[in-house]
């Protein structure tokens, strides 16, 4: 396997729900950039992390992970893994992957746990009659994140403090971005980023820059369950087949316009003291 530490790694490491697929298909367009062929490598999660994962780093080899990028011949290879932010072993890369660089986009806490509710509920991830209230005392009280249940570590993936080991670790190879920014003038932030990155943006300009993994509602709560299971089982044989990958894409999104529709968002009034605990939290 050939050595490609001394290529430079884009890694958008956090946060969930925070327009990171926008980020990474955007950038993707870029000509000196090799993006992973899975979104979401996972490669370096932590051990405990309740994230499905195909491969995980051992700490020493790396030849999995090169495997994720296909044209080896460009400049920049780049992925995004947002629960990185969340881990440790993504802060242990300083040696292994020297120019490596770490972009993390930040939003407002309230406005993150109102996108990540309303994206568990579509997912079938939490059941069609939990409240936004609900949800966000049940975290408070510790008694389902306690049992690592993925869907109920999202009031403590707002803390800033996460943010801030990062900062820490890389100083200027991490770039923190805000999600407010990212929505009003993406064009402005992806020149930014090609800065950071070392490339040129001239060839981003004028790239439409749709808005992805917008949540939708479903039209079919079994059917939406059955189709995640099977996509991310087939991602991860199409890897070793870019041929069986590109005749998946097209198909993956005629059954998402299928299953999901587009619909009026669910209008979730906050009350103060909620609004109180979800910014306390995030303070920690």
């Amino acid at each position: 396997m050939e050595n490609l530490t001394d290529k430079t790694f884009l890694i958008i490491a956090g946060q969930p729900k925070a327009g990171t697929t926008s980020l990474f298909e955007w950038l993707s367009a870029h000509p000196d950039i090799c993006s992973s062929t899975l979104k979401e490598t996972r490669f370096f999660l932590d051990e405990d992390y309740p994230l499905p994962v195909r491969v995980r780093f051992d700490g020493t080899d790396l030849g999995q992970y090169f495997e994720y990028f296909r044209d080896h011949s460009r400049r920049v290879f780049l992925e995004a893994s947002p629960d990185y932010m969340y881990c440790e072993k993504p802060l242990e890369l300083k040696n292994t992957l020297p120019n490596a660089r770490f972009i993390l986009i930040e939003r407002d806490p309230l406005e993150r746990m109102i996108s990540t509710y309303r994206y568990f509920k579509q997912q079938e991830i939490l059941p069609i009659a939990h409240s936004f209230e609900d949800y966000i005392l049940e975290q408070k009280s510790g008694g389902k994140a306690s049992s690592r249940d993925y869907a109920y570590l999202s009031l403590d993936h707002c803390r800033r403090s996460y943010i801030d080991r990062f900062l820490t670790q890389y100083g200027d190879r991490c770039m923190v971005i805000r999600f407010e920014d990212l929505k009003q003038d993406a064009n402005a932030v992806l020149k930014e980023v090609c800065l950071f990155a070392g490339i040129p943006f001239e060839p981003l300009a004028g790239l439409h820059l749709a808005v992805k993994n917008k949540t939708k509602a479903s039209r079919s709560r079994m059917f939406v369950r059955i189709f995640r299971a099977v996509r991310r089982q087939l991602s991860y044989i199409s890897l070793e087949y870019p041929a069986i990958r590109a005749f998946l894409r097209p198909v993956s999104r005629g059954i998402q316009n299928m299953l999901y529709k587009q619909s009026a968002k669910e209008s979730i009034e906050v009350q103060a003291d909620l609004k109180a605990i979800i910014y306390e939290a995030s303070k920690s």
